[in-house]
């Protein structure tokens, strides 16, 4: 009998190729046209990813939860998130903080675990049609996926940034440091659903509203204060622009430390190129060993290397809590001169 013939010469080869290459993707478990999937095989094998990469990617084993059918339309969204972590807060003080910050009436996107839908629910019954929940878990925050070389996992990477935190003992929780982090990737989530056909986009933490002095009100009512192309953030004190671009000091020279990463607002195409840098700055600080989990170091560095893409609110020149600036830029207008960075510094 003879053998049917798969092929001769050049042929042979291709097909050996071609089926060397099927076996090291299956091995891989990379067979998969889906990021979960491609998120799942990372978390399995532990292979680095980078923060640019990583933070692209969109929400894994997560559900959207509207408050109503038919959503309200809006200029502007504002964007939170609440999990339950160990922090420098307690939950009764972030239960009320919450309950101030989720009785305005802005359209809000909220990023939070199951066990706190309900009352986030019950907290946005006045504005259930301005109400979305993106249901997570902390884990499935692709900021967790992220290490450097030298760690084998990731679990491992953010254990020993915990432990070299010089603030562990209020901190707390290395998954506090993935929450801070998540701020603009939360924000770029929410403009890719764009929920509410939004141009413009607030982050704010949950914890901003420690009174209620904007209860039951609208905050985003002045988008046009912010510069074109530009994200607006709060200067918690003077800026003094430190003598490198990249700078990660924040207790050793804090003359240089002025950035508030509470609050930041800006269309949807200044945070998406903001997210870029911002990502790409988390990446730079890993290649250099330095901490990570202090994001308003690394929110203020991506400012540095990319000045147009920013412009500060004076915390200390406005009638409102330094740190918390923006939120009455955006409500009240301003007539006090936004800060622009010194392109040539640094």
């Amino acid at each position: 009998m003879t053998l049917p013939k798969i092929g001769t010469g050049r042929n042979n080869v291709i097909l050996l190729l071609c089926a060397l290459c099927m076996t090291l993707l299956y091995c891989m478990g990379t067979f998969s046209s889906a990021n979960g999937d491609f998120l799942k095989t990372i978390a399995q094998k532990d292979v680095r990813l980078t923060a640019a990469k990583a933070l692209q990617m969109p929400p894994q084993n997560f559900r959207i939860i509207k408050g109503a059918d038919q959503l309200v339309t809006s200029s502007s969204t504002v964007v939170t998130g609440y999990f339950y972590t160990a922090s420098k807060h307690s939950t009764d003080e972030y239960t009320k903080w919450m309950t101030n910050m989720l009785s305005t009436l802005d359209p809000v996107v909220v990023f939070t675990e199951t066990v706190l839908v309900d009352k986030v629910l019950l907290l946005r019954q006045h504005a259930l049609n301005a109400t979305v929940i993106i249901e997570t878990t902390l884990q499935d925050l692709p900021i967790s996926k992220i290490r450097s070389d030298r760690f084998n996992s990731s679990q491992l990477f953010w254990q020993n940034e915990l432990d070299v935190d010089p603030e562990k003992h209020i901190h707390k929780s290395y998954q506090l440091f993935w929450i801070w982090l998540s701020k603009s990737w939360w924000v770029n989530t929410a403009i890719q659903y764009n929920f509410f056909s939004s141009n413009f986009y607030m982050y704010t933490d949950i914890g901003c509203y420690r009174d209620g002095h904007y209860n039951g009100e609208r905050i985003v009512q002045h988008e046009d204060v912010v510069p074109e192309g530009a994200t607006l953030w709060a200067a918690h004190q003077t800026v003094r622009q430190p003598p490198t671009r990249l700078w990660h000091e924040k207790l050793g020279a804090d003359q240089f430390f002025y950035h508030s990463g509470s609050q930041g607002a800006g269309t949807s195409a200044a945070w998406k190129n903001y997210h870029r840098v911002f990502s790409e700055t988390i990446d730079a600080f890993i290649e250099r060993g330095w901490f990570i989990g202090e994001d308003q170091m690394l929110l203020q560095s991506a400012c540095q290397l990319e000045p147009m893409l920013c412009a500060y609110a004076p915390g200390n020149q406005i009638d409102d809590i330094n740190y918390f600036a923006v939120r009455h830029v955006l409500h009240y207008g301003t007539d006090v001169e936004l800060i622009r960075l010194n392109a040539t510094a640094g």
